[in-house]
């Protein structure tokens, strides 16, 4: 993978993506960790 070739622009989008997928599994850790075991 020529990952380091890649546009600015792409950059950007993979790290939205990727804070937004941390997000959402932070949340569903936390909702399955914290509140359903109490």
């Amino acid at each position: 993978m020529s990952a380091l070739f890649l546009p600015p622009g792409r950059w950007l989008g993979f790290g939205v993506a990727a804070v937004s997928v941390a997000a959402v599994s932070g949340q569903n850790l936390i909702v399955d960790g914290g509140l359903v075991k109490g």
